[in-house]
């Protein structure tokens, strides 16, 4: 038992030292986003992500990263929780030819914490692209709070990639 449960924790261990992946497509399917967060993960990077379009690599691994009041998001943060959605809406257009615009994507969305600092990384895949968000939640009662820098690189595949 004493054996079973000391396997039981160096497995826990091992998974809580590696990077998380997380894949989300659009929903035609043709581009996938990779998401890649945790301890090991091979940039600076808070968030870690890569896109391919027709699996043909777009953006390369590259990174996301914030700093709040100060404190660098990118060492000691942890993933609360993971949430995934699908959308398929539309809104009224009020201008221009279409009256009704089409808004179908799917949405990953990962809470992170590190220490007494939160930072909501919203990722959307549509089938014209991608976008990328963040919300920072309110915190022990702040009412503001400082945005001092922001991090977001972009690494391109080889030229043609994402063409035809």
């Amino acid at each position: 038992m004493k054996r079973f449960c000391f396997m039981l924790l160096g497995v826990l261990m091992l998974q809580n030292m590696q990077a998380v992946d997380n894949q989300i497509s659009s929903p035609d399917r043709n581009i996938i986003c990779r998401l890649q967060y945790g301890k090991s993960a091979n940039s600076d990077g808070i968030v870690n992500y890569s896109i391919q379009y027709k699996s043909k690599d777009v953006i390369l691994p590259s990174s996301f990263n914030r700093s709040i009041d100060g404190l660098k998001l990118d060492k000691g943060f942890s993933v609360e929780k993971v949430e995934k959605e699908t959308f398929n809406k539309s809104w009224q257009n009020r201008l221009g030819e279409l009256k009704q615009i089409p808004d179908n994507y799917i949405q990953l969305k990962l809470f992170l914490k590190n220490k007494d600092k939160k930072l909501n990384f919203i990722c959307r895949v549509y089938n014209e692209g991608v976008a990328f968000s963040y919300e920072i939640p309110e915190m022990n009662g702040n009412d503001s709070i400082t945005v001092s820098d922001e991090y977001f690189s972009s690494c391109v595949g080889a030229p043609g990639a994402g063409e035809n």
